[in-house]
């Protein structure tokens, strides 16, 4: 079972909001234990709490500043993460340890997967933490180096 949180698409119209058709991306994806790296779809960075991208996992269709105002249902994902996989078609990502980016940064290029944060993981990073348990938010971007 994968559950969905939808992001409400609209334009604004002489002044009135008006919906778009249902075609946009759930904002947030649920993926449930045993799901794998498979289950991330195509425009989504996703994260695991558990290494080799296993355990429950969340997938993000959009920067997230804060994974505190998640809700419980994806909230478990804040300072858990232990693998990442950018399966983004267009943007490269940054990682936080802290709410908007603050705390330093981690930058996973599209397409790119990391199957244990812990291991050679100290970019951006405080000296001898790492980044195992430690992602609270993140953002799309265009990485100049990926």
């Amino acid at each position: 079972m994968i559950l969905t949180a939808v992001s409400v698409v609209g334009v604004l119209v002489a002044g009135a909001f008006v919906r778009l058709p249902a075609q946009a991306a759930a904002a947030y994806i649920y993926l449930p234990s045993g799901s794998g790296k498979s289950a991330c779809p195509l425009g989504y960075v996703c994260l695991w709490e558990h290494s080799e991208f296993t355990g429950r996992g969340v997938g993000f269709y959009n920067s997230q500043a804060w994974y505190e105002d998640l809700s419980a249902t994806y909230k478990f994902i804040q300072n858990a993460a232990s693998s990442a996989y950018n399966h983004g078609q267009y943007n490269d990502i940054r990682f936080g340890r802290f709410g908007s980016l603050d705390g330093g940064t981690i930058v996973l290029c599209k397409g790119d997967a990391i199957a244990y944060l812990n291991i050679g993981r100290n970019d951006g990073a405080i000296p001898g933490l790492g980044w195992n348990d430690e992602i609270s938010s993140h953002q799309f971007f265009a990485a100049p180096y990926c």
